[in-house]
């Protein structure tokens, strides 16, 4: 069982929508959009009898050009999810603004996101009520201050093995009327499968 199953639960998900409760799962989960490149490692897992569960045909067609025949389409856990929540009721909130910071896993460090120049710009662009989506491991003080000064709430998920972690997510993109995407990744293909308000900023 790979530790990195239980992140961002997706085997929660899974386990809901097959109406089980397995605690191990003989595979490797993909986590997260592949948006950048792909390297000649791609695919490769510790075990090599174990299926890797990749999103797409594109990752699919990586794996068997690196030579890793283990590779099964699936399709993103998020889907499923939404599949399951479905039947909710969402009250939407009104110029409300979801904005996804980039967070030190991606490419672009947090570290090097220009957050005095982006609230500005947002209070600008953005006339509502904002609210910031943070990576736990991103949120300091000082960045709290910062947008609460500025009256920008704060959003997180919680720590990447939290069980409700994408339960979390994805009720606060259903019930916010707009979606700001800072960095090509995961929650713009979320907030386009949700049929949202979509605005992608690449200039921060």
């Amino acid at each position: 069982m790979f530790p990195d199953n239980n992140w961002y639960s997706h085997k929660e998900i899974l386990n809901k929508y097959i109406k089980n409760s397995i605690k191990t799962y003989h595979a490797s989960v993909q986590h997260g959009s592949i948006t950048h490149s792909y390297d000649k490692n791609f695919g490769r897992i510790l075990f090599p009898f174990i299926k890797y569960l990749v999103w797409n045909k594109k990752a699919y067609k990586i794996c068997k050009k690196n030579g890793y025949e283990n590779a099964e389409i699936i399709g993103a856990p998020f889907i499923y999810l939404d599949k399951l929540m479905k039947s909710q009721k969402f009250i939407i909130n009104k110029n409300s603004y979801l904005i996804f910071i980039p967070h030190s896993g991606e490419v672009a460090p947090s570290d090097g996101f220009h957050h005095e120049k982006f609230i500005n710009y947002a209070k600008k662009n953005f006339k509502g009520s904002l609210t910031a989506c943070f990576f736990y491991k991103d949120i300091n003080k000082n960045l709290t201050k910062l947008y609460k000064k500025h009256k920008i709430k704060i959003f997180s998920c919680g720590k990447r093995n939290n069980k409700k972690y994408l339960f979390s997510l994805y009720k606060q993109m259903r019930i916010h009327e707009n979606i700001v995407i800072t960095l090509l990744g995961s929650p713009l293909f979320y907030s386009l499968y949700l049929n949202k308000k979509t605005f992608f900023l690449k200039d921060f």
